[in-house]
This record gives C-alpha cells, structure tokens and sequence, in this order.
C-alpha cells in the first residue's frame, strides 16, 4: 500500500508543481491542500483582510484554514502531513496533527525574517528542514532539531534551443537591496517581473509584468542572463541557495548570482555559476558575459549538468526521508 502524503502548499507557489511531481515518482499517494484557498469563505476574508488591511479579518482567515486543514486531515487519514513554510498553521493545529499519530514535517524556505513567528511553531513539527544554513544553526542552537536540505531544481530533459530576445532578465519582489543593485544594470538591456509594486520605484521604465510561475522557464530560456541578488537586508542574514537558482540552471541558462558560501558549495565559481560580491563587479560581469556568447553558453550548460545530476527534488526528498525513515 503506497504511503498517503499530504502536500500543504499554494498553488500558485513555484515549489508546488516539482514537488508534487517528485513525490509522485517517489511512489506516494500524494494529495494537497492549498492553504491560501482552501474554500470560498477563507477567499472570501482574505480579500476583505487586503482591501481593508484588517488584523481583524486576517485573523478570521486564518482561523478558517487552520479549520479546514483539521476537516481535511480527519477524512483523509494521511501518513506524513508536509509543507513548504506554512506560515499560517498554528502551533495547536500541528500539535493536533501530531496528536492523530501523523508525522509532520516543514521545509522551510526562508531565512531569519519571521523568526519571532518561526521559534514558536518550528518546535511542534515532527521533522523541521531548512535551506538556510543560518536559519539552520539558530533553531538548532534552541533546541529544536532542525536539518539543512537546500532547495532544488526541475531540470529540462535537454536544453530547449530558444531565441534570446532578453539580455538581463531579473524575477522577483521589490526590496531596497534590489533597486540598489539594479541601478547598475538598467541601461544593459534589463528586463524586470514581478508584483506591481515595482512600479512605484525607479524600476518602473524597465518592469515587464507579473509573472506566472507556469511563465517563468519560458522567460528564463528567452533570457541570456538571469540575475539572483538576495532578499537579505535590514541587518538580517542570510546564507541560502535560493530557488531562482535552481530554475534558471535548470532550464539551461546563465546566472549571475550574489555570492553566498551556500551557493558556492553547491555549484562551483566560474565553471557552473558567475558570483558577484558588490555593484561595481555585478556590472562588470554582466558586460563581459553579454559580449561572449560562448563562454557564457558553456557556463550555463555547465550548471544544467549539474541541476540534472546533483540538485534534483527527488534527490532532496530521498535525502529527507533518508532521515525520517
């Protein structure tokens, strides 16, 4: 009898589509839950809660999900309760999924930006993983078992020939740190996605769309660069392999990446990914690669190799059942 796993993430997350996907071919049962519509009612106070900014009805719709995740766990009766953050769970509502004799698991995939939230519903996961090594050495310093599993990549078959009708190409929210940092580039040919809210910032000439995560390999593929800075600012520290990482190698095409010692331990300098450490040499690398085609082809199949060979959610999820087993 295959395992019952219950995947608890948004639909419209970009983890949601490879990790069903990986956990299918791993032999599971997998059914899912997305706690951002679980039903109408909860849509329903979560528009409500934006259109007024209201702590009130945010609450209520919480109070909501974490109802309907309880109705959909007791008919479903699953082994392993999983989720990608999960930042709106309570810790009685995991407390009481664990009470069912269900084991529980979180892969976290931020940094230390919700600690405060994080320290109280971190401890009554069964399994707790995160792919910030930071993240990961604080919870651990705490008590609260946690284990470091970076994120990873659904790699195409073979690299898709596409026309490269973007220079630079950057998929993302808005931060400070960011617009900083793209100041640099914005004249090279620089082509933005993301929320609307770029477009109150200087970065509005060179803001494209939103952008779909069912849209973003075709864009990433049309591109001959993706840019990856980091989230982490305000004194916040991050050390973490992030996602646009994965997906931009995965499809085959060249990053130019912030440096971070994760990173670099997964793909090496030069050879796989091009690392940046300040403004000055972002756009100096961004100009060199624009001018040589084929040492910056070469990179990105490099990394291609090995997203396909080492950096797999099949991989990651063999690892984290290696230790739940």
């Amino acid at each position: 009898m295959k395992n019952k796993i219950l995947f608890v993430s948004p639909r419209n997350s970009s983890f949601f589509i490879p990790i069903k996907h990986a956990l299918t071919k791993l032999g599971m049962d997998v059914f899912t839950f997305d706690y951002l519509k679980p039903d109408v009612m909860s849509r329903m106070l979560g528009i409500i809660s934006n259109l007024l900014n209201s702590k009130r009805f945010k609450i209520l719709r919480n109070n909501r999900i974490n109802h309907q995740l309880i109705k959909k766990i007791k008919i479903l009766k699953p082994n392993y309760f999983f989720t990608v953050k999960g930042e709106v769970f309570y810790p009685k509502t995991i407390e009481q999924i664990n009470s069912l004799g269900i084991i529980t698991i979180n892969w976290y995939p931020d940094n230390l930006v919700l600690w405060q939230n994080l320290i109280k519903t971190a401890k009554t996961y069964k399994y707790f993983f995160s792919v910030c090594t930071m993240l990961t050495t604080k919870l651990n310093q705490t008590g609260r078992k946690t284990y470091y599993l970076p994120v990873a990549g659904q790699a195409d078959i073979k690299i898709i020939q596409t026309p490269k009708i973007y220079d630079i190409v950057f998929a993302g929210h808005r931060t400070q740190k960011r617009i900083n940092y793209f100041s640099e580039i914005c004249d090279l040919n620089f082509n933005l996605w993301g929320y609307p809210h770029w477009k109150h910032t200087i970065m509005a000439p060179y803001y494209r769309n939103y952008l779909p995560v069912n849209r973003m390999q075709n864009i990433f593929r049309q591109a001959k660069i993706v840019i990856n800075v980091l989230t982490g600012e305000k004194g916040i520290p991050i050390n973490t392999a992030n996602l646009r990482n994965f997906e931009a190698t995965g499809v085959g095409t060249f990053i130019l990446s912030e440096y971070c010692p994760a990173l670099a331990k997964l793909f090496i300098e030069d050879q796989e990914m091009v690392f940046f450490r300040n403004k000055k040499e972002l756009r100096q690398k961004a100009i060199y690669y624009l001018k040589r085609d084929k040492e910056r082809e070469r990179i990105a199949k490099n990394g291609w190799l090995k997203t396909r060979k080492d950096h797999t959610y099949i991989m990651r999820f063999n690892e984290m059942f290696s230790i739940i087993k």
